[in-house]
């Protein structure tokens, strides 16, 4: 195992606490600024569409689709997060401003766990670019298992990463099935280490439409991340179609087909 850097884990874990905060109410308003075509290219482009709605293997998988089409689809070089900052600017120095700006910068990878650090998070392989950080995540600490590969889309922090909340489990058969093309990326990501976000969108859906297709999404776990550690909610099983009367999975309250809804209609 590679030696870890010497980090404050006692300051990161204030910071992460007040970060993910943060983080979780602006994902509750992000949904509103996706724009109308987005969310059904996005789920065309995941396989979450069949025959005019949205369906999923399990509910949690609906924060995987709005995460992606929040920061994955772009519209005159603009996402979600962009189209929020310019109507409501941040206050300069503030913790919102660090957050939404990190979310500018948010990233696609997979991550492999290489040591645990019990209630604060985990130091990660992240394979793509071939490069380590430590992933804050006190819910995440609690279940991980060393050697295991996530993939999420992640927000830089300083001195550490922390996921947006929609990461799923990667298995031997997703690794197999990536393997070739991942050699591709990973050799194209090293020569070329600034991509753009609309590069990185596409490696995303790719990432994400493989696990997806794979059992191993079916072990998809989040934590509520305005939660404690101990209060992480287990994964539903079944088929999930989002009705027009139903509540929006994107968790703002309204009926799906009073919210969401009208942006695939």
């Amino acid at each position: 195992m590679s030696q870890q850097p010497l980090l404050n884990y006692s300051d990161i874990l204030t910071r992460y606490k007040r970060m993910r905060k943060i983080s979780f109410e602006l994902n509750k308003v992000l949904p509103k600024y996706v724009p109308k075509e987005a969310m059904e290219a996005t789920a065309r482009k995941l396989g979450f569409w069949q025959d005019g709605i949205l369906v999923f293997d399990n509910t949690d998988q609906s924060c995987v689709l709005f995460d992606q089409a929040i920061h994955g689809h772009f519209r005159d070089g603009k996402n979600a997060v962009d189209r929020y900052m310019d109507q409501h600017p941040p206050d300069p120095g503030s913790d919102q401003e660090v957050v939404l700006a990190a979310k500018k910068r948010a990233f696609y990878s997979l991550f492999k766990v290489e040591e645990i650090v019990p209630e604060v998070g985990v130091h990660v392989h992240d394979i793509l670019y071939d490069r380590r950080h430590f992933l804050a995540d006190v819910g995440f600490s609690q279940t991980a298992v060393e050697g295991v590969i996530l993939a999420s889309r992640a927000i830089p922090l300083g001195d550490f990463i922390m996921t947006t909340g929609a990461a799923l489990p990667v298995d031997l058969d997703v690794m197999e099935r990536l393997d070739e093309w991942l050699k591709e990326m990973c050799k194209s990501a090293q020569d070329k280490p600034n991509t753009t976000r609309e590069e990185d969108a596409e490696v995303a859906a790719k990432i994400i439409a493989l696990c997806l297709k794979s059992e191993g999404a079916n072990r998809i776990c989040y934590q509520g991340v305005d939660q404690d550690a101990d209060d992480s909610a287990a994964p539903l099983a079944g088929k999930a179609h989002v009705g027009r009367n139903d509540p929006c999975p994107c968790g703002s309250g309204r009926k799906y087909k009073k919210c969401c809804g009208q942006r695939t209609s």
